[in-house]
């Protein structure tokens, strides 16, 4: 099977090499700092966005080096796209860490902190995913019941409820861990941290076409 090409944009405020180590191991990646119109042209497949840090700090990083145009010319131009942790809460209209901050809105929805909502300040650790929409999806033996590494204060809040493809749940409270809408897949977990259960996740979705 011909390996996929993979974009990965750095933000410079995350581990990069933990998630390059292990898309690596399924396809051929190549690091990104900044937009280059070189890369326009380039045959690629997949795009992923990790990232570890502020909302704020993320979308200008992005903006300052136009990222934001590879972002948003991918998403039209049907690549897929997938977001890690903070690179998936990008993707939604809003933040509210440190704030209000505007996201990339390629999809409704708002990011807001456990602890105003829930009866705790930050998940961290193994945690077990279960679905609930799209009972019949490819992802499902990939996703459902298995444990995921999580580390994070903010979650997914939003009215479309049909995107969301696993939730997990902390102290009797139940956020949304990972969407799926249109060409971009969102991660509110790290799978290259979550062992083999990650590794697979990741091998799968590297060679799935929809």
């Amino acid at each position: 099977m011909k390996k996929k090409k993979i974009i990965l944009i750095d933000l410079g405020s995350n581990n990069i090499f933990s998630i390059y180590n292990a898309l690596s191991l399924f396809s051929s990646v190549t690091v990104i700092k900044e937009y280059d119109k070189k890369i326009q042209k380039c045959d690629f497949d997949i795009l992923v966005i990790p990232g570890v840090g502020s909302f704020q700090s993320a979308m200008s990083i992005l903006e300052s080096r136009n990222l934001i145009k590879l972002i948003k010319d991918s998403f039209y131009l049907n690549k897929k796209i997938l977001g890690i942790c903070l690179g998936f809460q990008l993707f939604f209209t809003k933040s509210y860490e440190f704030g209000i901050n505007k996201g990339l809105n390629l999809i409704n929805g708002e990011i807001v902190s456990f602890r105003e909502k829930a009866n705790f300040i930050t998940n961290i650790g193994w945690s077990k995913l279960s679905f609930d929409n799209f009972s019949d999806s490819y992802f499902k033996n990939l996703l459902d019941k298995k444990f995921f590494y999580h580390i994070h204060s903010y979650f997914l809040e939003t009215d479309l409820n049909n995107i969301s493809l696993t939730y997990t749940s902390k102290n009797d409270f139940t956020f949304t861990s990972s969407v799926l809408y249109k060409n971009i897949m969102g991660l509110q977990f790290h799978p290259e941290k979550s062992g083999k259960n990650g590794l697979n996740f990741l091998n799968s979705y590297i060679n799935y076409d929809a």
